[in-house]
């Protein structure tokens, strides 16, 4: 996965200048139809009345998801999702961190059940 401006910024400034932030200790899940980039465009997140971003607790050890993600059955065509990130909130926030999809992109149409494996996310830095 790859860092955004967002916590780039936050870390060089805790880094170089000691200020203090708070970080949120609560991350969500969000599944993205474009690349979000390094700008982390929340505008390419998934839209549609049954998606929610979902809880994702992080193992503080290998910095992977230690829960599966689990998404509400599709209603709907969401697209083709090919990203997917860390979220600051279950809605509105900041996005920290985003990457393609494993296995590469996935077209979800009506009534399927989209699921993240524990350790389907992998945080590293370069």
């Amino acid at each position: 996965m790859s860092s955004t401006t967002y916590l780039d910024t936050l870390i060089l400034d805790k880094v170089f200048f000691a200020d203090n932030f708070e970080l949120s200790t609560s991350w969500y899940a969000a599944l993205f139809t474009q690349d979000p980039g390094k700008a982390g465009q929340l505008a390419f997140e998934v839209s549609a009345g049954e998606y929610a971003r979902q809880a994702v607790t992080l193992s503080t050890s290998t910095y992977s998801n230690t829960n599966e993600i689990t998404y509400a059955v599709s209603l709907s065509s969401w697209g083709t999702v090919s990203h997917i990130g860390l979220v600051t909130a279950d809605t509105g926030g900041y996005l920290g961190v985003y990457g393609a999809i494993t296995g590469g992109p996935i077209s979800v149409v009506a009534q399927e059940l989209v699921k993240i494996a524990v350790g389907g996310i992998v945080i590293q830095m370069p």
